[in-house]
Formats: structure tokens, sequence, C-alpha cells
């Protein structure tokens, strides 16, 4: 049976399924947020392929819609996910983030698209791996397309395909089957069930309590951890390792991880350990709310918000400061668990940041904004002036390049000798410095 349908009248089908195969104009209308005249017109298409594969028409009035023979539609549902054209961009999707290579030929062949359409489809798709500082480019001498960046950032990635496809209701019932087909591919080796049984004994030996959506995150995230050490990518830094190591979560994971090893045949190192212990604690701070765990997953998305605000504010340029981020990405966390925990510091540095810096401490309060939403409260101005500093080391460097030594390229016609003189002058009167000489015209240039 083939039905050659878009995503719009899939829909509608599920919406029949789910409602016994009964519905009206109005209530249909209001789901699809289309007219009634789309509505219509998308029921005459479906009656027209199922006159054309023998099966019982949809019945409409102004008033009702009807289909008695509804059950048949829940068979149909398998034939709907050999449609691969009209789920291309899963497709596309999952071979550049989980096999970090995409074949651009081989592609254009089994979904018979054009290169220009695969090329539309990821265009999307490379602006939002930029928040993960993730990027698609061609290598020459290779084939097709491939995925750079941090492999921390690649598997944040893959944890959040997974996620926001398993979600009810950010996609329709096709999608999600198409995409747990698709998926499964990758970890069709990995038993599941021994996994959550890992997690349900630490959680048990914390003694802690983690909501069901939670559990899932973890799941998904050591399911991926095995798939990428299988495929020898491997964490090979990670932040807050002191802060890390100090936690409950380290201390039971490091003695029970072997566990995971043996079953799996793969070594896990001391980052991975130290990488699984953070979402552990994160899970733990944020146990009631779906949305803030993402958050603690997603940290840098979150001080990029933060550093946005200040360079409003401020009128700089710290944007792209890597150090920066760098540096917050390794205090944020620490700080949140300690105001999360109302843990005090042990020493301050208010008065004297207030004193020097109060318009950087008064700046750095107002662009915490999107970390007040995140854990809603607002922390101690001792925490803040801790953060403020960060601001400062990060103005203080960009001040520093700023009024950097100026750099001078010297070009004399009159032979080595003499330009080695006119250097010596010029070096004694000036705080440059010399990148090159050469023999030409005299044309020394302050940049």
């Amino acid at each position: 049976l083939e039905l050659f349908m878009n995503k719009r009248i899939r829909k509608i089908i599920d919406y029949l399924i789910k409602n016994n195969g009964v519905s009206n104009l109005n209530d249909l209308s209001n789901f699809m947020k289309v007219n009634k005249r789309t509505i219509r017109y998308d029921i005459k298409k479906i009656n027209e392929i199922f006159y054309n594969n023998n099966l019982p028409e949809i019945k409409f009035s102004k008033k009702k819609i009807l289909l008695k023979d509804y059950i048949t539609l829940e068979n149909i549902k398998i034939n709907l996910l050999n449609y691969e054209n009209d789920y291309r961009n899963i497709l596309i999707i999952l071979k550049i983030i989980f096999e970090q290579h995409l074949n651009i030929t081989h592609m254009c062949d089994l979904l018979k698209i054009s290169r220009n359409t695969i090329k539309n489809e990821i265009s999307f798709f490379k602006k939002k791996l930029l928040d993960y500082d993730l990027k698609i480019i061609s290598i020459p001498r290779k084939k097709g397309l491939f995925l750079i960046g941090k492999e921390e950032n690649i598997r944040i990635v893959q944890l959040g395909l997974i996620s926001e496809y398993s979600s009810i209701g950010n996609y329709d019932a096709y999608e999600r089957e198409y995409f747990k087909e698709k998926i499964n591919f990758f970890f069709i080796n990995i038993d599941l069930v021994f996994i959550k049984k890992f997690l349900e004994m630490i959680i048990e030996k914390l003694e802690k309590i983690i909501s069901d959506e939670t559990e899932k995150i973890l799941i998904n995230y050591i399911m991926i951890m095995i798939f990428r050490i299988r495929n020898n990518k491997i964490i090979d830094e990670v932040q807050n390792e002191f802060f890390l190591k100090e936690s409950s979560e380290y201390s039971i994971l490091k003695e029970k991880i072997y566990i995971l090893e043996k079953k799996f045949n793969i070594n896990i190192n001391e980052n991975e350990i130290l990488k699984l212990s953070d979402y552990l604690l994160g899970c733990h701070n944020y146990n009631m709310d779906n949305y803030y765990y993402n958050n603690w997953i997603e940290i840098k998305i979150l001080i990029k918000n933060i550093i946005k605000i200040f360079d409003n504010e401020m009128n700089s340029n710290l944007i792209n400061d890597i150090e920066l981020i760098d540096g917050l990405s390794n205090h944020i966390k620490p700080l949140i668990h300690r105001v999360r925990n109302k843990i005090s510091l042990t020493y301050s540095i208010l008065s004297d940041i207030k004193e020097e810096f109060f318009n950087v401490f008064e700046i750095t309060k107002l662009s915490l904004k999107p970390l007040y939403d995140f854990i809603y409260m607002i922390p101690p101005e001792e925490e803040i002036a801790f953060v403020a500093l960060h601001f400062i080391s990060a103005l203080k460097r960009t001040n520093i390049e700023k009024n950097n030594t100026k750099r001078v390229l010297i070009v004399c016609s009159l032979g080595y000798g003499t330009s080695k003189l006119l250097c010596q002058e010029i070096e004694n009167k000036y705080d440059v410095n010399i990148v090159n000489k050469e023999n030409g015209e005299i044309d020394y240039e302050l940049n």
C-alpha cells in the first residue's frame, strides 16, 4: 500500500484514530491551526487515496467528520513509516550528528533529491550548531560533509535530539516513530534495561529521588557515552574537576563503573566518569523539572546569554572571548550548587570589587538575569563579586590588546645596513615591534 501523504494529512489521520474516527470541522480546524477550507481539501485528498486502495471513505458535513472503520487507519501506520522522502530532514540530521559524516551523493541517490535540496536542509541546522561551537565543513580530498567540534558538545546535541523527538507534542506520531526506527540503528547492541538497573543502583546509593524524565535523559546519556567510546570518541577534558571529585556522585561512580565496563566491554576513563558525575549532580539539583536539568547540561548557552547582556550594557565585545566563556563555565556550576544548597563562601572579595569596580559589579548583577530565571534565586552579592571578577579580567585583556605594541614593517631602498640603522633609531624613539626588514622604498607604518 503506497500512501503519498504530506505531514498535515498524516496528522489528520492520527487525530481521527485517537478520537475513534469521529470529529467535526471546528475541532479539526483548531487542532491543525488551518482554516476549514483546507481541512475539506485535505479530507478530499485522503478520500482519493482511500478510494484507490479500496478503503472506506471519510464522511464529512458541516457538523460532523466520520470514519466508522477507523481501525483500518491504525493498520496504515506501518506503511507510512517507509516514506523516506517526507522525513528526509531527520535522516540527514541523524547522519551528520551520529556519524559525523554525510556523503551528499549517496544521500541524493537514496532520497531522489538534488544536492541543493540537501544543502538547504543542512543550512538551517548549521546555524543551530553554532550555539554549541560545532561546525559542518567540507574536508579537501574527502567525500561529503563532516561535523567537527568538542566531543562534549557533540554529545549534548545528540542527547538533545533524542530528548526532543522522544517528547510527545513536539512532533506528530509518525515522525517520532520514524525517528525511533532510525536512531535504534546506532544503539542496536546497547542494553537499555541493564543501563536502567545500573542507574537505579547508583541513585539508590546516593539516597536521592529523580523524576522519570530526568531518568530517561541519564539513561540516554549513558547509552550515548557507550556508543561514542565504542567508536573511539572520548571526552579528553572536563571542567570543574576538583569540584566534581569532591562529590558523592563521583565517589560512587568511581567505585561501581566497572559494572558498565564489564557489560559493554569498554574502558571508561577518568574524564568520562567526571562527566557522568556532572550529569548526576545536575539531576539532583533539579530533579523536579526537566527544563532545569537541560539548562544544567547546556550551561554554555546560558553563559553566552549572560555575556550578551553584559556587552549591551557595557558597550563591550566579549561574546567571543573563549577564556571568559571557559572561566564562567568553570565557575557557574559550583556557584549554582552552593546557592541551591545554601553553602556560603569561606572568604569574600565583595568590598574590594565594589570599591574599585562598582560599575562592572552592578552591570554583572544585571547581566545575571538568565541565571536568576534558571534557578529562581538571586545569589548573594559575595557570589556575584566573583562572577564580576571574570568580566573585569576579560575587560583588562581587551584593553591590553587595544594598547598593544605597534607592529612595524621597514622597507629601505639603500640596502640592509641602512634599514638596520633605521630600525635602531625607530626602536629608540618608539615602543614598536619591527616584524620585518625589506629592500625597496622607505615605507614604515604604525598599524
